[in-house]
């Protein structure tokens, strides 16, 4: 008699002496659209950081209105987007601060108030 592959929910291939096979990546839709919550997850920011990019990046993708409250956004355009953008630096603000003003010494306070 042969012994079951499975036994109390544990799976083959996963133990001490199978490592885990490697899973295929996820089959990404390119036509997909997405929410402004799924979007934040995608891009790992806040949702309201979608807000804030949508109003002041005119290089953001345009959403797709479902009704007056409805965006989507289309999966291609945002890995086109992403793709546009530079990666990595410091920021332009960085630069152009000079270096001594760019940390402000902390307040000391005297203690005690005797006298």
């Amino acid at each position: 008699m042969s012994a079951r592959p499975e036994i109390a929910g544990r799976r083959i291939g996963i133990g001490h002496n199978n490592p885990p096979e490697e899973l295929p990546p996820p089959v990404v839709d390119p036509l997909a659209l997405l929410t402004k919550r799924q979007l934040a997850e995608l891009l790992a920011v806040d949702p309201w950081t979608i807000d804030r990019w949508r109003k002041g990046d005119p290089d953001f993708p345009e959403p797709i209105w479902l009704s007056g409250t409805t965006p989507r956004w289309k999966r291609v355009a945002i890995d086109h987007w992403l793709a546009t953008r530079q990666h990595g630096g410091t920021s332009p603000d960085w630069q152009q601060i000079p270096r001594r003003e760019r940390r402000k010494p902390a307040v000391k306070r005297r203690r005690g108030g005797g006298a």
